[in-house]
């Protein structure tokens, strides 16, 4: 969607699009639309959740190895107490 909407003049004029398509991507009730696709809102909000936690892990490295860490030593206690 992102790439259509940069690039929507360019395929208006080379016959790609329709030349009544006034914008590129709106907004649904279900979701954003272009004319040659959909993405819903759950989708969205499961692309911005991963980049909120990828966001987390580059910017907060020594918390991300210290979970790590927590959470092997919890599973090797598990190992060791089963």
């Amino acid at each position: 969607m992102y790439n259509l909407s940069k690039h929507v003049s360019e395929r208006i004029v080379k016959g790609q699009l329709p030349s009544d398509i006034i914008l590129p991507v709106w907004i649904t009730n279900d979701g954003l639309q272009s004319p040659v696709d959909r993405l819903s809102f759950f989708e969205l909000f499961d692309l911005l959740k991963d980049l909120g936690k990828m966001a987390f892990i580059l910017s907060n490295p020594q918390d991300t190895i210290q979970d790590d860490l927590i959470k092997s030593k919890i599973v090797d206690q598990r190992i060791r107490n089963s």
